[in-house]
């Protein structure tokens, strides 16, 4: 199990599946295809969430945030406000890419 500490809105920390079994790894590998963009060449947020959401509740073993639901789900995971639940996905699921494909150390030379 690996634990990460969440910062902003919902603080605390969120503790992932580490690692991975063979049902979670290609949700991650879905949650890495990249949806429409805006015509200005930047992706839509809520696309992009609902594209890694099923990844992390695939993957997240406990939830441990100020102020999240009890229980987490589609139906109950904040959606808004959008800064906010957008970044919170994108931290959660940065840190479940690198657990999917391996952290490399590169030391300083």
């Amino acid at each position: 199990m690996k634990k990460i500490t969440i910062t902003g809105k919902w603080e605390g920390t969120v503790d992932l599946a580490d690692p991975l079994d063979i049902e979670q790894a290609p949700i991650i590998n879905d949650s890495l295809q990249l949806p429409q963009k805006h015509e200005d060449g930047s992706y839509y947020t809520v696309a992009l969430d609902k594209m890694k959401l099923p990844a992390i509740l695939a993957c997240v073993v406990k939830w441990e945030l100020k102020g999240f639901p009890d229980t987490v789900d589609i139906h109950t995971f904040p959606a808004s406000p959008r800064k906010a639940s957008h970044e919170l996905v994108d931290t959660i699921h940065n840190e479940l890419v690198k657990i999917f494909t391996g952290e490399t150390e590169i030391p300083n030379e």
